[in-house]
């Protein structure tokens, strides 16, 4: 089922602002809501859009991607990779999604995949930072 732009471009802050299929999605696939606005790196001000702390596995939503939004303008582009590459660096897998892609059983398959390889592979993972919620 595709929706129309205006639906699918919400920003996500909040559990009650969070996408009700994507809650669905997580729900039936026993996948534990995770945190939102996870600040990750201070003194900096970034944040993730939704984090699994305890897995070390964050979410960023891509929204505006039709309306020529903040994370395809090139000063957003460079700030995202910027703030991409210094979380990869203190040990976090993010998985980067724009809003409608999050409505689809494949963003959930990537996401029980990352977190699956990381309980085989990344044994007593602590963030190396204190997350500030």
């Amino acid at each position: 089922m595709r929706l129309w732009r205006t639906e699918v471009a919400k920003h996500i802050h909040t559990l009650e602002n969070l996408d009700p299929v994507f809650k669905a999605l997580l729900a039936e696939y026993r996948i534990p809501m995770p945190d939102f606005e996870v600040k990750f790196a201070p003194p900096r001000k970034w944040s993730f859009d939704m984090a699994w702390i305890d897995m070390g596995v964050a979410i960023e939503v891509h929204g505006g991607i039709w309306s020529g939004g903040r994370h395809i303008r090139p000063k957003g582009f460079l700030n995202d990779r910027e703030k991409i590459n210094a979380a990869l660096a203190l040990g976090w897998s993010v998985l980067e999604f724009t809003s409608e892609q999050l409505r689809y059983i494949e963003a959930i398959e990537t996401i029980m995949l990352v977190a699956e390889w990381r309980r085989k592979h990344v044994s007593g993972w602590k963030p190396k930072i204190k997350v500030i919620k």
